[in-house]
C-alpha cells in the first residue's frame, strides 16, 4: 500500500475523534452530563462517516468530503492522496479536480493546478468561481490573455462577480501585471468564496 494512502486510512481512523473534539471545542465549557449528551449527534456523525468509508471504499463523495476535512485540518499532502482517490473512482468528478486544484495551488505546484482547475470548468463550464480562480493562476504564470479569458467566462456566467470584475481589471497583457494582481484587494471568505473547497453531499448513488 503507498505511503499517501495509508495516511489517508489512518486519517478515516480517527475521523469520528476530530468532529467530536471539534464539537466540543465549538461550543465551551459545560456540565459533564450536559456534554456528553449533546456530543452525541456528533460522535454519531463521525462514526457514521467512518462507517461509510470502511464499509464503502470506492464512494467518491465521501473521499472528496475526507479531502475536505484534511484541508481544513492543514494536512495538504493527505487531503490531496485523498481527491486523488475521490478522481481515480470517477475521473470527471469536477468538485474533487477542483478541491485538488486548490490543493496543489497551496503547496505551489500552480501547473497542476491550473490543469486540474481546467479540467473542472470543462465538466461544469458555467461555474464562476472556479473561472475566476483558474485567471488568477493563469495571470500569474503570466499567460495574461488566457487568463482575461477566464475572467469574462467567470463574468458571463455572474456579471455582478466583483472579484473577477477586479481581477480582469487587473490583468493587462503587460509587464508587472502579476504583481498587481497579486496586490488587489482580496475580499473576505464567505461561504462562496472561490478558494474555499467544496463539500459534495454524502448520497447512496456513486
Amino acid at each position: 500500500m503507498p505511503a499517501s494512502q495509508g495516511n489517508v486510512e489512518k486519517a478515516i481512523s480517527l475521523l469520528a475523534r476530530d468532529h467530536l473534539v471539534a464539537a466540543r471545542l465549538s461550543r465551551g465549557i459545560q456540565q459533564p452530563r450536559q456534554r456528553a449528551e449533546r456530543n452525541r449527534p456528533a460522535r454519531r456523525s463521525g462514526r457514521r462517516f467512518w462507517q461509510r468509508l470502511s464499509l464503502h471504499p470506492h464512494f467518491p463523495q465521501a473521499w472528496n468530503n475526507l479531502g475536505v476535512i484534511l484541508s481544513d485540518k492543514k494536512q495538504t499532502a493527505d487531503a490531496i492522496a485523498a481527491y486523488r482517490h475521490a478522481l481515480a473512482l470517477r475521473p470527471e468528478f469536477a468538485d474533487a479536480h477542483y478541491n485538488l486544484a486548490i490543493s496543489l495551488h497551496s503547496i505551489g505546484e500552480t501547473a497542476g493546478a491550473i490543469a486540474h482547475c481546467r479540467q473542472a470548468v470543462t465538466l461544469r463550464p458555467h461555474w464562476p468561481q472556479a473561472c475566476n480562480n483558474l485567471g488568477i493562476w493563469l495571470a500569474e504564470t503570466a499567460q495574461f490573455p488566457e487568463a482575461v479569458a477566464a475572467f469574462d467566462d467567470a463574468l458571463a456566467s455572474r456579471p455582478d462577480y466583483a472579484e473577477a470584475h477586479n481581477n480582469r481589471g487587473q490583468c493587462p497583457s503587460a509587464d508587472g501585471a502579476v504583481e498587481r494582481l497579486r496586490s488587489a484587494p482580496i475580499a473576505a471568505p464567505s461561504p462562496c468564496d472561490p478558494m474555499m473547497p467544496r463539500r459534495t453531499a454524502i448520497s447512496a448513488t456513486p
